[in-house]
């Protein structure tokens, strides 16, 4: 990673530190409605005692939390690629809805 990469990615950690860098994002109504429609989701699968460790229910939302999390490095790699060759100035808000 060069120094402009290396410096994108410390000023991101930074105002993720601060507290609050989600907030915009978790105040919109898409979030809203998709984190109700997993809690939801998650209570009915639960059930009143929860989710045993090593369930197949919470092995599944491992696993698909574990793809979330691997697509969102991805596309977070994928941004700093965009922005380091300056092909796309506004990658950062480009697309996000």
């Amino acid at each position: 990673m060069n120094d402009f990469g290396r410096a994108f990615t410390n000023m991101l950690y930074d105002r993720m530190e601060g507290g609050g860098f989600l907030q915009e994002l978790q105040s919109s109504p898409e979030y809203i409605k998709a984190q109700q429609v997993y809690n939801d989701a998650y209570e009915a699968l639960a059930g009143e005692n929860g989710l045993a460790s090593g369930s197949p229910e919470q092995t599944l939302l491992d696993a698909l939390n574990r793809l979330r999390d691997l697509e969102l490095h991805f596309i977070y790699r994928a941004g700093i690629q965009d922005g380091m060759s300056m092909t796309r100035p506004g990658f950062l808000v480009s697309g996000v809805a």
